[in-house]
């Protein structure tokens, strides 16, 4: 995540000695340059405020420049099949539980406070849209993002796991902030790769150092089809939507949130806090 530092003044214009001194004190630490650095600038500029307030500005811009060129990075790195902005969603028909909003979503604060994000409707009805513009927004404050069609990403662990080469990509996997798991549950996965994606999100539930974003049109009772396991489908249940926020899409059936299962999960859930 992107330091506050960054909310510094753009210009530092008709500021005093001392301000100028700390203001050039905060762009360095934001760019992570000696402190000396600034004993220099005030020595060799004698005293002249305006020459300072120069030397202040060009390293501000630069501050601004390495953030635009992280944000681009991150995004590059997240892999989204398509670039949406908030404005492109319509948010009128989806049904938000609980004290879930949109302005919260949007806000991240479901990532602070380490909530996962369930998004279940019909196919078409929005769920990777808003996935991807909260991923985007993911990306601009700093966290280091995800976009994965889980059928894809489950395939590619079970042929890790063959070639014996796994370990690299759990490591670069585990130092993402926000995963996100599209088009959840829609036919059987194999089963070394999925159980390599359920020890996956277990790590980062007990670590409390991730989130997941899952978009799904399965019922939970559903998943043990693609899971092959009623034993794995309520641990993965459990882990999951655990303090998550969850929406309905259009179309959505509502039996989810009254299903056996997710009560169950709800049960364990308490049992572990």
């Amino acid at each position: 995540m992107f330091s506050k530092d960054f909310y510094l003044p753009k210009t530092m214009t008709g500021a005093g000695p001392e301000a100028l001194r700390e203001g050039l004190l905060a762009v360095c630490r934001r760019l992570r340059l000696a402190h000396g650095m600034v004993d220099r600038i005030m020595a060799l500029t004698e005293g002249d405020g305006t020459v300072q307030e120069c030397f202040y500005k060009i390293l501000r811009e630069e501050v601004d420049c390495r953030r635009i060129n992280s944000i681009a990075g991150l995004i590059s790195a997240a892999r989204f099949p398509r670039i949406c902005e908030l404005s492109d969603f319509d948010p009128k028909d989806v049904t938000f539980q609980n004290d879930c909003t949109l302005e919260k979503l949007v806000s991240l604060a479901f990532v602070e406070e380490g909530k996962n994000v369930l998004m279940y409707g019909n196919s078409g009805t929005g769920k990777t849209m808003l996935s991807i513009i909260i991923g985007v927004l993911a990306c601009r404050a700093g966290y280091p993002t995800r976009f994965y069609r889980t059928t894809a990403l489950v395939n590619l662990l079970a042929e890790l796991t063959e070639q014996k080469a796994l370990g690299p990509f759990l490591e670069k996997f585990s130092k993402t902030k926000v995963i996100i798991l599209d088009e959840f549950g829609y036919v059987p996965y194999n089963p070394v790769g999925i159980q390599q994606l359920y020890d996956c999100i277990a790590d980062g539930y007990e670590k409390g150092n991730q989130v997941f974003i899952l978009n799904t049109n399965s019922e939970f009772s559903e998943w043990v089809e693609c899971l092959h396991s009623a034993k794995m489908t309520k641990a993965m249940v459990g882990r999951f939507v655990h303090k998550a926020e969850v929406l309905l899409f259009p179309g959505s059936d509502r039996r989810m949130l009254e299903s056996n299962l997710l009560k169950m999960a709800g049960k364990g859930a308490k049992d572990e806090s």
